[in-house]
């Protein structure tokens, strides 16, 4: 037998399938101690801390786990998201809230004020030549003179800026340069974003050049010209792309600015954007619960027919027509009138209706929502909601004084991106015009522009507090402690050293030509100062809290 497995190769076959069946069962024990590890190894991964976010179970289905550049999803989205942050400016009264608080804290009843503060090649203040821009930019700042369409002054101007800033998420404004713009020869035409809407990889004549949201970009992907949506084919840039008809202007021309979120950002979105759901749902659930509330009102109860529905009267006697009944007692209803009883028809039975709106819980819901409003658009509740229920002064205070600097934060970028550019175009412009000119009628130098646009400044309306007192005492103890300067003070309240020592020195000239001694006016200006109020009684929720120093 084993000569014949010898011969027919039996042996040797048996001998590889057992040393094949041996390499198997080795090769499945490494996948075994692998898998042990890799379960250790993700195991020891979650004890040390593993990114939560990062997770992707049945309950995160829904949030988002691939990045999306953000100028391709605002080339998706944008315009829907401009179409309903519109419909809360129009129609959301806290949406309104928000950019009214906007145009009231950043711009003010004023708007911006302006010093030159011009200084000569010895760093000294160059009087003449800033009294001079001054006069020029204030009579700029009238209505009808930047404006291109001669409907609005630079205040209004600024407040349609901010409003298309924070409702549209951009500003997008051309630059006219024209002699026949009387006096200075320059004007800004603000223009609605959403024109800005085409999309090429290529621009026409342009090797390397992409159009992306409206926003020609260059090979080094700086922006190089804007592709306005137009029907004017009479324009020398009029092209026609996509089947629609657009004009291109070099960006030297056009103002475009937005917040920007992201690095290679194209485009600005909506401020409000975060809370525009919140904002829909919120309205709808309110404009819900008035509509309960009405009704609940309005109803008193519901008339139910008999078990036998045979009509409010019973049984019929037999051969009685109740044809003419019936329309009656379909339409059956009861007007109530104080101090009066009613009689139900036989059968009828009353059942009271109270639909409970709205419901208890509808006040603190509110209130939770519009928080989360508030935290997205960058405000306190209290002032977003008009809601001063529960506010102490601390409390206050402390909102109060974190609205100021989101205030702040945004005039200083309307001072930088929209302002100043504005004024150092219109500076250009008005000095080639010869509109800005000496008391002695001498106009300007063209070639010193630069001299007189370094130095100029803007500064956004600032708060009284509503202790004045405190404050200018605060104010004495830091100056005297030399840990602030005058400067700094008057800086703080929103005006110039300069301007405020001219308007002193000014005032005092003007008390001793009338005869007036400055000395004197400030005794009886002092001998009418009225003696301290009564302090209020302090509620119990401000005893418990400790002493708050307002310096």
């Amino acid at each position: 037998m084993k000569l014949f497995d010898r011969l027919t190769g039996r042996s040797a076959l048996r001998a590889e399938n057992s040393q094949l069946s041996e390499q198997v069962s080795q090769l499945a024990h490494k996948v075994e101690q692998v898998g042990r590890q890799a379960r250790n190894m993700r195991g020891a991964i979650r004890a040390a801390g593993h990114f939560k976010a990062a997770e992707k179970h049945r309950l995160t289905e829904s949030w988002d786990s691939t990045p999306v550049p953000i100028n391709q999803q605002l080339q998706q989205e944008l315009h829907t998201m401009v179409a309903r942050s519109r419909g809360l400016a129009k129609n959301d009264p806290y949406y309104r809230r928000f950019l009214g608080l906007a145009k009231n804290n950043v711009i003010g009843h004023a708007g911006f004020r302006f010093a030159a503060n011009v200084k000569t090649n010895g760093d000294k203040i160059d009087k003449r030549a800033s009294q001079a821009i001054e006069k020029a930019w204030k009579r700029a700042s009238k209505k009808g003179v930047l404006d291109y369409r001669g409907r609005h002054s630079l205040k209004q101007l600024c407040d349609l800026m901010l409003t298309s800033l924070l409702r549209d998420g951009e500003v997008l404004a051309l630059k006219v340069r024209s002699r026949k713009i009387q006096p200075f020869g320059f004007a800004i035409q603000l223009l609605d974003p959403l024109l800005l809407q085409l999309n090429s990889d290529h621009a026409p004549g342009k090797i390397g050049h992409k159009i992306t949201l409206g926003v020609e970009f260059n090979s080094d992907g700086r922006r190089v010209a804007y592709w306005l949506h137009s029907t004017d084919t009479t324009h020398d840039d009029y092209y026609t792309l996509q089947g629609r008809g657009y004009i291109r202007i070099p960006a030297d021309r056009i103002i475009h600015e937005f917040l920007d979120e992201y690095i290679d950002q194209a485009r600005g979105f909506p401020l409000g954007v975060a809370a525009a759901s919140r904002h829909f749902k919120l309205d709808q659930y309110e404009d819900a619960e008035l509509s309960g509330a009405a009704i609940s009102a309005s109803t008193m109860g519901i008339i139910e027919r008999g078990e036998d529905d045979t009509g409010f009267n019973g049984e019929n006697e037999p051969g009685y027509d109740d044809t003419d009944d019936e329309e009656d007692d379909e339409d059956f209803y009861m007007e109530v009138e104080g101090g009066t009883f009613q009689q139900l028809p036989h059968g009828a039975k009353l059942n009271t209706w109270d639909p409970q709106h709205p419901n208890q819980a509808f006040k603190d819901f509110v209130k939770a929502i519009l928080r989360g409003i508030a935290a997205a658009l960058g405000v306190s509740y209290f002032s977003l909601a008009n809601d001063l229920e529960g506010i102490n002064f601390s409390s206050g205070r402390l909102g109060a004084l974190e609205d100021r600097e989101v205030w702040k934060a945004l005039q200083s970028w309307m001072i930088e991106n929209l302002l100043q550019p504005i004024f150092e175009e219109w500076m250009g412009q008005a000095l080639l015009m010869g509109a800005i000119r000496f008391n002695s009628g001498t106009p300007l130098n063209p070639a010193d522009r630069w001299r007189y646009t370094e130095s100029a400044t803007f500064n956004g309306r600032r708060w009284a507090w509503v202790d004045p007192q405190k404050e200018i005492n605060a104010h004495k103890e830091a100056v005297a402690l030399k840990v602030a300067s005058r400067s700094e003070v008057i800086r703080e309240r929103g005006r110039e050293p300069e301007e405020v020592w001219d308007e002193i020195q000014r005032e005092e000239e003007e008390l001793k030509k009338r005869g007036i001694s400055p000395e004197s006016a400030d005794k009886a200006l002092a001998k009418t100062k009225q003696p301290p109020a009564e302090k209020e009684p302090k509620t119990d929720e401000e005893e418990q809290e400790p002493p708050y120093d307002d310096s």
